[in-house]
């Protein structure tokens, strides 16, 4: 839903909700199920740009798995041989659908992301009873990961701009010219904590109680996702306790 926007609460609720449902079932059948409806809220939540990302990385995610698990789980019969390594039929059906299990949290994660801010998730965190220094720093992680990733691709690119070649030669040579990415990557990452911790300080933080310019109020539909959500949760459970959608028995 594009135009909806929920108490932090709420999406935070539905997120933690919604690790349930793909954890009930190892078959390809009910994962693929479970896939597809989570691929259908992540295309109303994300933007074209990060579609982009989950299409390149969610395939590459499924296929690996199931050749990782068709070779070394060992259930099954032989179909055929990697080299000295065999590939077995139920091995790589249930591989498939761990893949599949993993490709839907991910949509989910990506999903909570893209329509809950930083400062919206700490508000949240902390209404729902965690100590404000906890939801603080969870949130903070969340920020700071972006940023470094920022700061990584601007020392990349300046280093290029120097000559700096990291994809010719090999593997030992290009590992010892990551050397003068490393030093520079370090200095501005320190130097930014740095900074946060003197802005936190100026703010006084952890001077007191604390104000919030976020005003949130729950709603009837924040009522009504979250009981959905956990109704839907409740099902797959009662799937899973009767045996269906369930490929290997014994194992989640």
């Amino acid at each position: 839903m594009p135009g909806l926007r929920l108490d932090p609460r709420a999406s935070i609720l539905l997120l933690l909700c919604s690790f349930v449902p793909p954890i009930c079932f190892n078959s390809p059948p009910a994962s693929a199920a479970v896939f597809a409806a989570y691929l259908l809220v992540a295309l109303g939540a994300l933007d074209p740009g990060r579609l982009r990302a989950a299409a390149l990385l969610l395939p590459s995610l499924v296929l690996s798995s199931a050749l990782l698990w068709g070779v070394f789980l060992g259930e099954g019969e032989v179909l055929f041989h990697l080299g000295p390594l065999a590939w077995r039929d139920v091995s790589g059906w249930f591989g498939l659908a761990m893949g599949l299990r993993f490709g839907a949290w991910s949509l989910a994660g990506l999903a909570f992301l893209a329509r809950v801010t930083v400062e919206e998730m700490a508000w949240g965190l902390h209404r729902l009873g965690f100590p404000y220094p906890a939801a603080f720093t969870l949130s903070l992680s969340l920020r700071l990961a972006g940023q470094f990733s920022d700061t990584a691709r601007m020392v990349f690119e300046a280093q290029r701009v120097r000559g700096l070649d990291l994809e010719g030669g090999s593997l030992p040579s290009r590992v010892r010219r990551l050397v003068p990415m490393l030093v520079p990557l370090l200095v501005l990452s320190l130097r930014r904590v740095n900074q946060m911790a003197m802005a936190m300080e100026s703010r006084g933080y952890g001077g007191g109680p604390r104000t919030s310019w976020l005003d949130f109020r729950w709603r009837t539909v924040d009522t009504a996702l979250v009981l959905a959500c956990v109704a839907l949760t409740l099902l797959c459970v009662g799937l899973r306790w009767h045996g269906l959608g369930v490929l290997l028995q014994g194992r989640l």
